[in-house]
This record gives structure tokens, sequence and C-alpha cells, in this order.
């Protein structure tokens, strides 16, 4: 296995902070944007080199600037004012509802929890019968596994089926 991929990865700290790191991606590429910092302010820009832009076929500009507190302001804004004591108890129940929506079933959860539990024992599986162990055995461990893994598949098809009255 190669060593680099065995080593945790380490977090690089950026010189300066970027409040949308990762979170924005250019509209004429859909490539994310670079964080950069100009005349003491912060910046997301997307460089797309002309060659690439040629060979891709996509109209860009050589660069493109997104001012950070031109995103920063209308949020501020925004939440200032979901969060005035006017609004507060809206704001509250719409967060709860919209949590409450995304949040999977019991029953889902735990067929989720069982496929990624039965796919790691296969991957170790695979590196037991890579590393010399008896297949006869391991093959019996895997038709367990993907027996398991089926039923846990078969128990999420189950579970976001919508029932329909009999």
């Amino acid at each position: 296995m190669d060593e680099r991929l065995s080593r945790p990865q380490r977090q690089r700290r950026a010189r300066n902070p970027y409040i949308f790191r990762g979170l924005i991606y250019c509209a004429a590429c859909q490539r994310p944007v670079q964080g950069q910092y100009n005349h003491g302010a912060p910046y997301y820009r997307c460089r797309f080199p002309q060659e690439y832009a040629l060979v891709n076929e996509v109209d860009h500009p050589r660069n493109v600037y997104l001012r950070e507190d031109a995103l920063t302001h209308p949020l501020d804004t925004g939440l200032a004012t979901a969060f005035a004591p006017d609004h507060l108890e809206t704001t509250i129940t719409a967060m709860t509802d919209a949590q409450l929506a995304n949040q999977p079933t019991p029953a889902v959860a735990a067929a989720h929890a069982t496929i990624a539990e039965c796919d790691a024992k296969l991957e170790r599986y695979r590196a037991a019968l890579d590393a010399g162990a008896d297949p006869s055995v391991v093959s019996n461990w895997i038709a367990q596994t993907q027996a398991e893994r089926t039923r846990a598949q078969d128990d999420l098809h189950t579970a976001d089926s919508p029932t329909t009255p009999g």
C-alpha cells in the first residue's frame, strides 16, 4: 500500500481566514474558487487559464473576483432579521421543522450503518485473500456478509418505499 495513502492528512492552516472556504463555485465553469486577499480585503476568485477555456469550450473571463463582504453583509442582515424578537418564534419553528423533515427514520439509519459495516468487512476479507488467507474460509465469510448486506438493502428499499393503502 502506498505510504502516502495510509498517513492521516495534515490540515494546512490558511494564512488568512476565508468564511466561505470550499463553499463557493464559479458560475461559468463550476470549479471551486480560491481565496485571495487584495488591498487588505478577502476575495474569492476563479482563474481559468485561457487554454483550458478554449479546449473545454467554456466562455470564461480570465479572472472572476467576488469580494467576501458582498456575501457577508446580506447574510448578516438576513440573520439579524430572522432572529429579531418579532421573528424569533417563526424562525425557530421553521428550523425545527426543517430538522425533523431531514432526519432519517431509525430503520433507514440502521440499514445504512449495516451496509457500511458490510462494505468494510468485505474490504477486509479482500485484503485477507490478497494476504494469502484460505479462500474456502474467506468465501464463506463473504457469502454471509453479502447476504447481510442484501437484507439491509432490502430493508432500506422497504423503508424508502411509500406505503399504499390496502
